[in-house]
């Protein structure tokens, strides 16, 4: 499995719980979805930071970039 992968999982996990609290109108959990969000959003951005390739390091087998013929 690549890395990151758990922190992009987690992120939509959590993005989803925050959609279904903003769907919600008459509940008090404004704050709470917001908070979900930016949290989420970090998540997101941290996985996919390690997903990057690092200058110096060869690209991974299964990455499109790796299959030059």
């Amino acid at each position: 499995m690549p890395r990151g992968i758990g922190f992009q999982t987690a992120g939509v996990f959590l993005a989803l719980t925050a959609v279904g609290m903003f769907a919600d109108e008459r509940s008090d959990v404004l704050t709470a979805a917001c908070v979900s969000t930016g949290l989420s959003v970090l998540l997101l951005l941290a996985g996919t930071g390690l997903r990057l390739p690092r200058s110096g390091e060869a690209p991974a087998p299964d990455s499109p970039k790796g299959d030059e013929h």
